[in-house]
Parts: C-alpha cells; structure tokens; sequence
C-alpha cells in the first residue's frame, strides 16, 4: 500500500528562526509544506526543506479576533487543494511543533483514515451569543492600541451594549460549535469547508474570533456528518498539546517537558526560541 501524503498548512507572522525549526521537523518525502506569512511582515524568511516540498506566500492581513484569520485559513486550504490529493491537511501555526517523531505521526493517521481531527467543547450560549449574534464594530482591531483605539473600543462597547438591551440578533438560525482552530482534516472535509467559503463570509463578518467557530459549525451541519473526534476538555480532540493555564496560550519551558513527553498528542504550542531547551529536548525526542 501506497504511503499516504500529507499537506502541512502553517501560519506564521514571527519568531522565523523558529518555524524553520519546525519546517524541518515536518521535512518528509510523503509531506508537502505551505506557509502563510502575514502580510504585515515586510522582509520574509528564507525557509528550507530538503525532503517536502515547500510553498511560501503571503496574501492576508491577519488581524487577531477578526475575519482575515479565516480567510488566512482560506488561503492556506485553496493552495494546498490546487495539488490535492492528500489523506490528511494539518492546520499548525508557526509556533508549533510536533512532539511525535514524524514516523509515528504518519502511523496514527494511517490507523485512523478518515476521521477528521477537529476540537470541539462545551462552550456557554450566552458567550455565543455575544460573540456571533452581535454586530461588532471594528473587527480588525480588537488588540489595537492608543488613544484612537481607546475611543473605538468605546464606541464597540456602546454599539454592543444597545443590540444586548433591544434584543437585537442575526444569525439566529445557526446552531454554533466551538473548539481550537488547529485541526487535521481529510480531503473530502476540507472540501466542504472551502464550498462553505462565501456563507462563511456572510455569516461571520463582524462577529468576534471566528477562527474558533467556523470549521465546527460547517461539520455539524454537514449532511455527510464529518467523523469527528471530540472531547468534553480543551486540546484533546485535535492531538494538540495546548496549555490554557491562566486563561491565554501558555508559552512551553524545560518544566513542561514531563507532561509533553507523557502526552498523547501530536503536536505541541506554543514554543519560542527564547526557550531554546525544551526546543532542543523535542527535537531529541523526534531523532530518537
């Protein structure tokens, strides 16, 4: 039987010394690589790859909570499904890496094809609600700083808070599901998510953070029921290893190394080169 090939989709804006790190690590004959820089950063890496093929381009500019992270999801699955043909497409940001040499990795999707990675939990309605019933002004720009911001972020909050007092909805026929925005999806998957692309632009412009939200909406509703592995925690039903303590993206260390090594997941986030140890204690691991 044939290997079966992967599509690795990656999307990086910084810390460039380390997303060859993880370019590397990902650096199989049976893997091609695309990379998503955003469009904001002006001089690009000089990634490279001796064993996948590799594709880097920039189109988005990502901005945190808002729409142009999907649509940098977007471009990441068009490119990829241009070649197609591939069992698997890994969603990974540039701060990842995986904790699982790649051998290993390749057999765990080869025992589950055709099951699609995608996280999703229990997450309150009213934080929903909030989120994707309501009009939000000024999408782009909710970790913008300055005194501008300080009155954009005023006027967000007043327009929010009158839709909440009149009742005012949209979206109310959609039963939304949330989970983490890396999964791992097969082709027949994917192509439904990139056939959703113009509802997805309707229903989630203006709304906040729907990078979370719209490939576990698309699969609910999907009349072929994606096989979804999920989970009632954060992190699991993607075999990412993702560390929320303290309510953000804990940044991993040489103290975390036990818990990573004994983890089931696959991949890992987020590291930074200013913890080159527990860089360099992964790697160990994925040349055992």
């Amino acid at each position: 039987m044939p290997a079966l090939r992967h599509a690795y989709l990656i999307m990086a804006h910084a810390d460039f010394a380390l997303l060859q790190t993880l370019v590397s690590a990902l650096d199989d004959a049976d893997h091609d690589i695309y990379v998503h820089i955003d469009r904001k950063v002006k001089q690009w890496p000089e990634l490279h790859a001796g064993h996948a093929a590799l594709e880097v381009f920039q189109e988005v500019d990502v901005r945190w909570g808002d729409l142009s992270v999907v649509e940098a999801e977007y471009a990441l699955f068009g490119r990829a499904l241009q070649h197609g043909g591939y069992a698997y497409y890994h969603l990974l940001s540039g701060s990842d890496l995986p904790i699982k040499p790649v051998h290993q990795i390749k057999q765990f999707f080869a025992d589950h094809a055709g099951t699609d990675f995608v996280d999703v939990y229990p997450c309150p309605a009213k934080e929903l609600d909030r989120h994707f019933r309501r009009y939000h002004l000024f999408p782009d720009r909710f970790r913008a700083g300055g005194l501008t911001n300080l009155a954009v972020r005023a006027v967000r909050a007043v327009f929010l808070r009158l839709q909440m007092l009149t009742g005012w909805r949209r979206n109310r026929d959609i039963e939304f599901r949330k989970g983490s925005q890396w999964l791992s999806l097969t082709e027949p998957t994917l192509r439904e998510v990139m056939e959703a692309h113009d509802w997805v632009r309707q229903v989630f412009h203006h709304t906040f953070c729907p990078d979370e939200v719209f490939v576990q909406t698309i699969c609910s509703r999907s009349p072929r029921a994606c096989r979804i592995i999920s989970d009632d925690s954060w992190g699991t039903g993607h075999f990412r290893y993702i560390d929320w303590s303290g309510h953000h993206v804990h940044t991993l260390t040489q103290a975390d190394a036990g818990r990573l090594r004994d983890s089931d997941a696959l991949f890992a986030r987020k590291f930074s080169s200013d913890s080159p140890e527990i860089i360099e204690t992964v790697l160990q691991w994925l040349q055992a």
